[in-house]
């Protein structure tokens, strides 16, 4: 529907098909119909099926976040991975209570609002992660304690001539999300507070201060 004019709204185009709710991406329209039914609205005055896709219990609702849909069945919450609409596969399942009606999705929490049972929410985490390599013999000058870690990790150098210049820390999905800068002489050992960072998984890529590979380890912080 144009509302250009809110006056005098006109028809564009139409979906002779029946369903619950609608999201947009782009140029393509996911319907929840008991499943998911993709759309082509490349030209809205004359939308195209192009795939569905049918998953769990009844399809109540679709939320569309980039290349994922978060959708609502009656067993529950599942993410949809749809960057390529016709080969849709599923990414994560989370059981909830009673039929789940409708979501939304506000990173990195997903609301399900269930019948009979209030509101559940989720938390989402990164699905397939890739995790960057370092040579072992970088990674064997560092001693890093304790790991997983509740905040704070001490980094203990083997050998007095392996300093650091500085410490990058990034998620699981590469997004650098700190960076410290360290003394010039660090042998004695260095301490890295964690505790701003949220809950999850990192790359911590210790640099060191002379010429040579960094190492990169992986940290958990609960």
């Amino acid at each position: 529907i144009n509302i250009a004019n809110p006056m005098s709204p006109t028809v564009i185009g139409q979906f002779w098909r029946g369903a619950y709710n609608i999201a947009v991406r782009d140029t393509f329209a996911f319907l929840s119909t008991g499943g998911i039914v993709v759309f082509s609205i490349s030209d809205p005055r004359n939308p195209q099926p192009l795939d569905s896709f049918s998953v769990g219990q009844g399809t109540w609702w679709v939320e569309a976040v980039g290349s994922r849909l978060y959708i609502a069945n009656r067993d529950g919450v599942r993410v949809i991975d749809a960057a390529d609409v016709h080969n849709m596969r599923v990414l994560g399942f989370c059981s909830a209570p009673y039929t789940v009606k409708r979501v939304a999705y506000v990173s990195p929490y997903l609301y399900a609002v269930c019948w009979d049972a209030g509101v559940c929410i989720f938390e989402s985490i990164p699905i397939g992660v890739t995790e960057p390599q370092s040579p072992q013999t970088a990674k064997g000058e560092l001693m890093v304690t304790p790991n997983p870690t509740r905040g704070l990790v001490r980094l203990s150098p083997r050998s007095n001539e392996w300093g650091l210049r500085r410490v990058i820390v990034r998620d699981a999905l590469g997004r650098e999300v700190a960076q410290i800068k360290c003394p010039t002489h660090s042998g004695e050992g260095l301490s890295l507070n964690l505790n701003d960072l949220k809950r999850g998984l990192y790359f911590v890529e210790f640099v060191p201060e002379k010429q040579g590979a960094a190492a990169i380890f992986k940290i958990i912080k609960q």
